[in-house]
């Protein structure tokens, strides 16, 4: 890949909720649906933090889930390096959508609460086929980098505040190796204290890993 081509590129992106509905009434025009998302388009280069602002509805989430495919855009293209991931099917996709790891705003509810801190990050990686994911001292290692202690394996998302628990959800999206983490107001549910640990924790593993 060109050093200087962007690791994500997204072009003319939009989303149309409840295009016409499930019934069409007789001599009733079909309903135009909610345009969360309209022509939306923008780059990222590697090692970069592009940030996208807009009030609540304005569709930034929408935005989020259909670059990481969690939904199909409409229309529009997202390209991760060479590969259009809008065209992309079945195992494709699957090994694609290691590339692109999504952060959501509430930790406790993105997390299995039955399982424990380790094992959702060992099954990240063994999810996406990543060497060595299985070793319990993957988990570990990646505990280190959102610097949380080793003890943490054995803990469940209840034993845990708001800020561990993103930590760990960081930590989880970071076993994939990706190339790119987005994060969906992932501080917007936090302590403000906690806030500024957790964009600081964001810098340093852009400076560390050069992930976008």
């Amino acid at each position: 890949m060109n050093a200087d081509a962007p690791v994500l590129s997204v072009r003319g992106l939009r989303k149309v909720y409840g295009r016409g509905g499930l019934i069409r009434l007789p001599g009733r025009p079909r309903a135009a649906g909610l345009t969360a998302v309209d022509d939306v388009s923008f780059e990222v280069a590697r090692g970069e933090i592009l940030g996208i602002a807009g009030e609540s509805g304005s569709g930034k989430s929408t935005t989020v889930k259909c670059v990481a495919r969690l939904i199909d855009a409409d229309a529009g293209e997202v390209w991760l390096g060479a590969q259009n991931l809008m065209t992309l099917t079945g195992g494709r996709l699957r090994a694609a959508r290691r590339h692109v790891q999504v952060v959501f705003q509430d930790p406790y509810s993105s997390l299995n609460p039955q399982m424990r801190v380790g094992t959702a990050i060992r099954e990240a990686g063994v999810a996406h086929g990543i060497e060595g994911a299985r070793e319990p001292g993957f988990a570990v290692d990646l505990l280190a980098k959102v610097r949380l202690p080793a003890s943490y394996v054995d803990r469940y998302p209840r034993d845990l505040s708001g800020g561990q628990r993103q930590r760990v959800a960081i930590a989880r999206a970071l076993a994939p190796r990706p190339e790119v983490v987005i994060a969906d107001e992932a501080v917007s549910a936090l302590d403000v204290s906690v806030q500024t640990e957790i964009v600081n924790l964001f810098l340093d593993l852009r400076d560390q890993t050069g992930i976008s």
